[in-house]
């Protein structure tokens, strides 16, 4: 926590409630923190309560991201939480690597066919799917590119 000196007493710049994440959580928070203040969100998101675990195989903490009636939250899971993942409270999980989750996350890589080729470990498909549509909801969209017909 920073504290800043003015005239001689201590004021708190950061916010208490608010703990220093590391790793994935971090990245994670940092992405998806803007999202909170965007009303398109919460006028869609806003009747929606679901936990999703997020677990980097190559990067620890993991990130369980609460998305309470269209605000984000993400918390840091330790390594040994993340074997046992219903007790985290996560209504799915998302386990892959890195690369993986960050090819997910900008769209050069479906979670259902990697899951289906066994690339990704998914927990609770549907409330991953939920979570997936709400991220690919927010994301800003380039030209639509056309696929040839093989």
């Amino acid at each position: 926590m920073r504290r800043k000196l003015v005239r001689g007493s201590d004021v708190i710049v950061a916010s208490e409630n608010k703990a220093k994440l590391k790793g994935l959580a971090a990245i994670m928070n940092g992405q998806l923190e803007p999202v909170n203040n965007m009303p398109k969100f919460k006028e869609m998101f806003g009747s929606v309560d679901l936990k999703i675990l997020l677990v980097a195989t190559d990067m620890y903490p993991a990130a369980l991201i609460h998305v309470d009636h269209g605000v984000i939250k993400v918390s840091a899971v330790s390594q040994e939480d993340c074997k046992n993942w219903k007790k985290t409270g996560a209504q799915g999980l998302l386990q892959c690597t890195t690369a993986q989750l960050l090819a997910i996350y900008m769209g050069s890589l479906n979670p259902k066919s990697a899951w289906l080729k066994r690339q990704i470990k998914i927990r609770g498909p549907v409330n991953v799917q939920k979570f997936y549509s709400m991220i690919d909801a927010i994301k800003p969209r380039k030209e639509q590119r056309v696929r040839p017909i093989n």
